[in-house]
């Protein structure tokens, strides 16, 4: 299981809930 993965799904609801989808994809492109 990749944690690392698990990690941004959180992170990905966190700023979906913030509305900021944008920032979701960014982060996505860090990793």
């Amino acid at each position: 299981e990749d944690l690392g993965g698990r990690e941004l799904i959180q992170i990905a609801c966190v700023f979906n809930g913030a509305k900021n989808k944008r920032q979701i994809s960014m982060y996505k492109k860090v990793e």
